[in-house]
């Protein structure tokens, strides 16, 4: 992967193990001698947010060293090859700022911050090939230790290389650069040549049957609270919008016109499983029942999907006031796992 711009006053030993980073397409360090097996410090969050509500976890390290898929609880959490962990926002308007925060104290080796913010997904999005990471920073920790942090937004970075960084300094914003579907921020430890699963503290390429001993600090309760399904997105619009739409922030407001065309909730769901139904269902402002529909994933385990439930328009303005949706999600054996309301305001 080229290596970040910027990079300046670098000692040739810098220089020299870039160039074997050139070389291996990769943002790695070497390890070096006698480098521990625990990080200098442990690791706070690498994003301002609150856990759970204005943020969560979507997509952990992949720990099957196989074509196959695992998470750090042996679950479906992942994708084959994921090298880090993705702390998602949902959905980020251009004018919304959500600072990206060192994790540890180290000294930044590089960074990149020119590239745009485009949805991979988007019609015409340029290729990103050897750019996955986006925009981005890589910060050293000593003792071999290195995090990552990617899909920054364009020209946000406010460190450069060979600056010490503090735990929680501010190193750019959420953005949506790079080899992404979502604003968030992959972040991704090493040690040495391995990943490493912050989760378990071991390499991912170990597994997900190993003795757990986290690299976070302080509580970590909320992290490791694995909620599953997720309800990433949710709203009331009067179009149909897409996911891409969605994700951009372009539906935040939750106003229709009453004179729109359609009347719809959409629903982005994270960490779906085979035989999980999916009910939503509607009430009007007088509180009569809008609409209801449910959908059982009966083919195969889904990382994410995302769908409409509502009406068109036939005759006069839609009811004005406040509509409530309810979105629920059960699971064979276990019940409801995910129950959530959303409101829309028709003027």
């Amino acid at each position: 992967m080229p290596a970040f711009a910027r990079a300046r006053g670098l000692s040739w030993l810098f220089l020299a193990r870039l160039a074997v980073l050139l070389i291996l397409g990769a943002f790695g360090t070497l390890p070096p001698a006698g480098a521990s097996d625990q990080p200098p410090q442990p690791f706070g969050l690498p994003i301002a947010c609150t856990l759970g509500k204005t943020c969560w976890i979507t997509t952990y390290a992949d720990t099957d060293p196989s074509p196959g898929v695992s998470d750090f609880k042996c679950g479906t959490r992942s994708y084959d090859g994921h090298k880090g962990t993705d702390f998602g926002v949902g959905a980020l308007a251009p004018t919304e700022e959500v600072p990206v925060l060192a994790a540890a104290p180290g000294v930044v080796a590089r960074m990149r911050s020119d590239m745009d913010d485009i949805n991979v997904r988007s019609p015409g999005a340029p290729s990103v090939k050897d750019k996955e990471c986006g925009n981005g920073v890589v910060i050293e920790h000593g003792d071999g230790w290195v995090t990552q942090y990617c899909h920054l937004r364009k020209n946000s970075i406010r460190v450069h290389p060979g600056e010490p960084v503090e735990a929680g300094t501010v190193l750019g914003l959420v953005g949506l650069s790079g080899q992404t579907e979502h604003p968030h921020v992959h972040f991704e430890v090493r040690h040495g040549d391995a990943i490493i699963d912050p989760f378990t503290g071991a390499p991912a390429a170990n597994g997900c049957h190993v003795a757990a001993h986290p690299l976070w600090q302080g509580n970590v309760d909320g992290l490791l609270a694995y909620p599953t399904p997720l309800l990433y997105n949710t709203g009331f619009a009067g179009d149909t919008p897409d996911r891409v739409g969605v994700r951009a922030g372009r539906y935040k407001s939750g106003i229709v016109a009453a004179d729109a065309q359609v009347l719809v909730l959409f629903v982005d769901l994270l960490a779906i499983e085979r035989g999980d139904r999916l009910t939503v269902s509607i009430t009007a402002p007088d509180g009569s029942p809008f609409v209801t529909t449910d959908y059982t994933f009966d083919d195969k385990g889904w990382m994410q999907w995302f769908g409409l439930a509502g009406k068109k328009r036939t005759k006069g303005p839609w009811p004005r006031g406040t509509y409530t949706g309810v979105i629920t999600v059960e699971r064979p054996g276990k019940g409801v796992v995910l129950w959530q309301e959303a409101r829309g305001v028709v003027e």
